[in-house]
């Protein structure tokens, strides 16, 4: 009897285009499409986002989409500590391109130094992971470059401030 009602069942459910159509109607090429402009949109939307900068429209959409994304196929703590520096560094480049633009504003340099105050505790965390690993050379070698990046960060950003300053004044 049981062999009886599974062969009962497979005869009136429908196949998998009938399903289609009980799902979506006679449009399934405009769903199709659909989905293709959305995909295309927010890829187009991502790349656009990788050029901008502090106070642009898309920065939000490259600092916390685009680089989470990226961040997400980083593996071991060591690499994931050198990203962060390498992170700093993309800011403190942003920092420059900003001042050189002449549209550095006291606003863009709170959102890099948010940035980089974000990175920074990343990186001391990865640090603390590496120790707890054993790994005293590589935890060594991340704290010089964050230290490193952090002395220059410094001195970029209050050199930036200094120029912002008198193009103001």
């Amino acid at each position: 009897i049981l062999l009886e009602m599974n062969q009962s069942v497979l005869v009136y459910a429908p196949n998998i285009f009938e399903r289609t159509r009980i799902l979506f109607g006679s449009f399934r090429p405009a769903y199709a499409m659909v989905l293709l402009l959305v995909f295309i949109l927010s890829g187009g939307i991502s790349f656009a986002a990788e050029g901008a900068l502090p106070g642009n429209f898309l920065y939000p959409v490259k600092v916390k989409i685009n680089e989470k994304i990226s961040g997400i196929f980083v593996v071991g703590s060591l690499n994931k500590a050198e990203r962060e520096s390498q992170l700093i560094d993309k800011r403190l480049l942003e920092v420059k391109v900003l001042s050189e633009n002449g549209e550095l504003s006291d606003k863009n340099i709170k959102i890099v130094e948010d940035q980089i105050n974000i990175h920074t505790e990343n990186s001391k965390g990865h640090i603390v992971a590496l120790e707890l690993e054993k790994d005293f050379e590589g935890a060594l070698s991340v704290q010089a470059k964050l230290k490193s990046s952090l002395t220059v960060n410094e001195k970029i950003i209050t050199e930036a401030g200094d120029k912002n300053e008198k193009i103001t004044s």
